[in-house]
C-alpha cells in the first residue's frame, strides 16, 4: 500500500474506534446525547487537523489550514445533529445496532482535509486510483486507475474517493485511493 494512503486510512481506523467508543457510552448511559454529539464534533476537529498536519507534512497548520479544517467539521454539523435527533426520537429500550456503523462513517469526512494537505506540498505529481475494487468499483474508477492527474484536479473535480463524490458509484462502495502515478 501506498504511504500517502496508510496515513489516512490509519487516521480513518482511530477515528471510527473512538466515535463508536462514544457510542458505546451513550447506549450504556454514561453520557447523553449532547454530549455525545459534542464530542463527536471535537473527534472530528481534533483529527481533521491531525489529517492535516499530516498530508501537509509538518507540524504547525497556518490560520488559512486552520479555517479549512474548520469549514469542514462545520459542513458535517447538519449531518450530526440529524443523526443525534434520530436517536432522540428512536425507541431508547430498542438500541439500534446499526448506529455504530453510521457513527463511523462520519469518520470519512477528514479524508477529503488529508488530501489536500498532500495537493499543496504536491501540486505537479500526477496520481491514479490504486487499491481493491471494494463492492462497487464503476467506470470512473476504472478510468482513474490509468488516467492521471494532480490531486488537486480529482478535489476540485470531486472525484476524490471520498462518501457522496461525484464518481458514478459515489465513493461509498469501491476502496480506492489516490495513489502517485509512475509511467
Amino acid at each position: 500500500m501506498i504511504a500517502e494512503a496508510a496515513i489516512i486510512l490509519a487516521l480513518l481506523a482511530l477515528l471510527r474506534k473512538d466515535l463508536r467508543s462514544e457510542l458505546a457510552l451513550l447506549e450504556d448511559d454514561e453520557i447523553d446525547l449532547d454530549e455525545w454529539e459534542s464530542e463527536a464534533t471535537r473527534l472530528l476537529a481534533r483529527y481533521g487537523a491531525a489529517a492535516m498536519l499530516a498530508g501537509l507534512d509538518t507540524d504547525e497548520l497556518t490560520p488559512e489550514q486552520e479555517r479549512l479544517v474548520a469549514n469542514q467539521v462545520r459542513e458535517q454539523l447538519p449531518y450530526l445533529d440529524k443523526f443525534a435527533q434520530e436517536m432522540r426520537d428512536s425507541d431508547r429500550a430498542a438500541w439500534n445496532d446499526d448506529w455504530a456503523n453510521r457513527a463511523a462513517l462520519y469518520a470519512g469526512s477528514i479524508t477529503p482535509i488529508y488530501w489536500e494537505g498532500v495537493a499543496a506540498i504536491k501540486p505537479d505529481q500526477l496520481y491514479v486510483f490504486a487499491g481493491p475494487d471494494g463492492n462497487e468499483s464503476c467506470d470512473d474508477c476504472q478510468r482513474f486507475k490509468t488516467e492521471p492527474h494532480t490531486l488537486r484536479w480529482f478535489i476540485d473535480n470531486d472525484f476524490l474517493p471520498t462518501n457522496g463524490c461525484a464518481l458514478t458509484c459515489g465513493g461509498w462502495r469501491c476502496e480506492h485511493y489516490p495513489a502517485p502515478f509512475n509511467p
